[in-house]
């Protein structure tokens, strides 16, 4: 029994144990100013990132590659090579010690075909990857299908070439570049990097895999000029997530009513003119703002560092007063520091998981008229357990007006183990 249980044969490979040198050295083509070698170590291939010949003494080049390497030990893990920082190789110089990703280019892969339901996994993987790294600031901006990988084995994405990216914490090497075909015309001509850039380059991959009516929206809005098009790789999902939920609804209105929907109420949805008109999307300081027309805005938090916010009962915009009537879903998810909040008077609709990803808040502070902010709406039923976590009832300190502390213990915010008043 014990020789059926073990192996026999256990091919030992030469490379193993060699942790400190490379071998096997095969050149990559490449075009440009790097120089990229696939090698051999510790039993494993790597790809070994330096600089052509003439290009070795220019420390603007040199500087380039540092970058690149510090980008990557950055936004290293799901969806992205692993980094080993750089290293003198011989006969090769300073490098970029990346892993060797074994698998084809998206642009390859794309002439083969494949399934809507792969073409949409590779979407998702796609869009995932590139909100993980804008979570983190960094702006790929060389997005396209040539520097996207399809693995060989489960077929996952992996994000490839931070050589043009940027973020806000570098002060050098920040000229406009790009890709014909996947550049926006904003990154032609600034140096200013914006997750936006990516949003562009996104939008027109995206076109390429064909992934339907669902996505078409969507893609539309990727593709149209900056102020209008979605800040975060995130916004993508969710766009098309609230695409398939209003579909889906719909549909079983028709079906419940026996009501066919008006071919022309399809046309109004596609209509590009129409599709403007009624969203106002804008970000004033650390909060950003949405609305859906009638003078009402949902508001949410974008991905930056703060720890205090406070939300307006209402906010002006390009001349326009727009009241706030909900916190957005996952509102917050992008501000994971966030350590107190103060809401506003009157009617406030709290949407599903707005702060459930704050794991650092600490106080919440509640001025309201007639009665507290409640959770979910009409539409939308939402409980306060999707709101936050169970820990959060007893981290999190309730602020309240004077007077009102029964109020609010006999209301669903009862559940907050720490309640206070106003001084």
């Amino acid at each position: 029994m014990d020789n059926c249980l073990s192996s026999d044969f256990i091919p030992l490979d030469d490379d193993v144990g060699k942790a400190d040198c490379f071998t096997d050295f095969q050149p990559i083509p490449t075009t440009g100013f790097n120089r990229l070698v696939r090698a051999r170590r510790g039993g494993k291939w790597w790809v070994l990132k330096s600089l052509k010949e003439p290009y070795l003494a220019d420390p603007a080049y040199t500087g380039l590659l540092h970058k690149e390497a510090g980008i990557l030990s950055l936004v290293q893990g799901e969806g992205t090579p692993e980094c080993k920082g750089l290293e003198d190789v011989p006969g090769i110089g300073t490098c970029i010690v990346m892993e060797w990703i074994d698998g084809v280019t998206l642009e390859e892969w794309l002439k083969t075909k494949h399934s809507r339901s792969e073409r949409l996994r590779i979407a998702r993987e796609l869009i995932a990857v590139c909100s993980r790294f804008h979570h983190l600031q960094v702006v790929h901006r060389d997005l396209k299908p040539s520097n996207i990988m399809v693995t060989r084995n489960g077929q996952h994405v992996i994000v490839i070439d931070f050589g043009l990216a940027d973020t806000d914490s570098y002060n050098c090497f920040k000229q406009p570049a790009g890709s014909k075909g996947y550049i926006s015309e904003e990154q032609m001509k600034s140096s200013q990097p914006d997750l936006r850039n990516d949003i562009f380059a996104l939008g027109k991959i995206l076109q390429q895999l064909h992934l339907g009516p669902f996505y078409r929206l969507a893609i539309r809005r990727c593709l149209c000029p900056i102020e209008h098009r979605y800040e975060d790789a995130i916004d993508i999902r969710h766009a098309v997530r609230l695409m398939h939920t209003i579909v889906g609804i719909i549909l079983f209105i028709s079906i419940f009513v026996g009501v066919a929907i008006p071919l022309q109420r399809t046309k109004v949805l596609n209509d590009k003119n129409t599709y403007y008109e009624i969203v106002t999307d804008f970000r004033i300081g650390d909060l950003r703002y949405r609305s859906w027309g009638g003078g009402l805005v949902s508001v949410s938090g974008n991905a930056t560092s703060s720890t205090v916010i406070e939300i307006p009962e209402s906010v002006e915009y390009k001349g326009v007063k727009y009241r706030v009537r909900e916190i957005g879903f996952h509102a917050f998810e992008h501000m994971p520091h966030l350590q107190a909040v103060i809401l506003p008077e009157g009617d406030l609709d709290i949407m599903r998981g707005a702060f459930s990803r704050c794991t650092e808040l600490r106080t919440i502070s509640l001025r309201f008229g007639k009665r507290p902010p409640h959770f979910g709406s009409k539409q939308w039923k939402v409980t306060i357990n999707q709101v936050f976590t169970p820990k959060q009832f007893e981290s999190v300190t309730l602020v309240v007006p004077h007077g009102s502390i029964q109020r609010f213990r006999q209301s669903p915010w009862g559940q907050f183990k720490h309640i206070e008043e106003w001084d």
